[in-house]
């Protein structure tokens, strides 16, 4: 749909009824909207319009495939999917016409969101043990640009800025450039959300989660993300929310980052949960609330 002023809006149909429109993208130097869908069979999952209004239906030749999101930059547009063989896991266009296949550097993940900024495009997948994240090309700041600051809180913690959406998590664009932070969200993040949904902690290591490789001594798993799809929703399990935030965000902790780790939890609404984390460290406090869907049954 479109509008001119963001309040009146119109309906324009593109595709079947069966077509699952997931993501837009504007180029200014092509001059063209991009949109990809992650089902339908109708006329190919690429859709392009040069206002908004009127859009014609593409085949790109990967029809078949679950294309979640767009974005532009360096010349090209490039989108991300959750499904396809191993490796096709993206796909790159100079016109958003004419596409070419490109392969994940790790294969079996689903890549639900890409952005792109100062030089470099950003994958993150919602799926898979081990490494979530691809990038593409080399971060480059634009010239008078100097890195952000690092203070005591923030030294060394610099990442891509993730955001919550109903679907988990999404890379942030502002005016095309991806968004990065210089503090913990990103990483608190990936500790309570971005482990394997199938690993419950405890003795069987068999399946673990990215931070591993910060201590041989210790290994940390998201047990948080576990229990919220494995008990019930209800307030009687908050307790037990909070003690498995608290243990997975012991990491902190052991690795001397922060010097107090403290956590509540609340459900707002009916299956979500509220989870606030107060870090301090060397005299300087950050809060972070994260808002995450409880999705066992009740």
């Amino acid at each position: 749909m479109w509008s001119s002023d963001g309040i009146t809006w119109n309906l324009v149909a593109i595709g079947g009824g069966s077509m699952v429109w997931k993501d837009v993208i504007w180029s200014e130097d092509v001059g063209l909207f991009v949109a990809v869908s992650n089902g339908g069979d109708s006329g190919g999952r690429v859709a392009t319009s040069p206002d908004g209004k009127v859009w014609t239906q593409r085949t790109s030749g990967y029809d078949s495939y679950s294309w979640t999101d767009v974005t532009y930059g360096s010349g090209l547009f490039v989108a991300s999917s959750v499904g396809g063989s191993t490796y096709d896991k993206f796909m790159s266009s100079p016109d958003g016409i004419n596409w070419t296949i490109g392969q994940a550097d790790i294969p079996s993940r689903s890549y639900y969101g890409i952005g792109y900024g100062y030089g470099i495009f950003v994958a993150v997948s919602i799926s898979g043990t081990g490494n979530r994240v691809e990038t593409s090309g080399t971060y480059t700041l634009p010239e008078g640009i100097a890195p952000a600051p690092y203070d005591a809180l923030k030294a060394g913690t610099a990442d891509v800025l993730l955001f919550q959406t109903n679907d988990d998590s999404d890379v942030t664009m502002v005016a095309g450039q991806l968004q990065m932070t210089d503090g913990f969200e990103t990483m608190i993040y990936l500790a309570l959300f971005g482990g394997n949904e199938e690993d419950p902690g405890g003795d069987d290591k068999s399946q673990q989660w990215w931070a591993n490789f910060l201590s041989e001594d210790h290994q940390y798993r998201s047990e948080t993300q576990h229990l919220l799809l494995s008990i019930p929703a209800i307030p009687a399990n908050l307790n037990r929310i909070k003690q498995a935030v608290k243990r997975d965000l012991q990491v902190f902790i052991d690795e001397e980052i922060a010097n107090t780790v403290d956590v509540e939890v609340t459900m707002p609404t009916l299956n979500r949960v509220n989870i606030t984390v107060v870090i301090k460290a060397e005299d300087e406090e950050s809060t972070f609330n994260y808002i995450g869907n409880w999705k066992a049954m009740t």
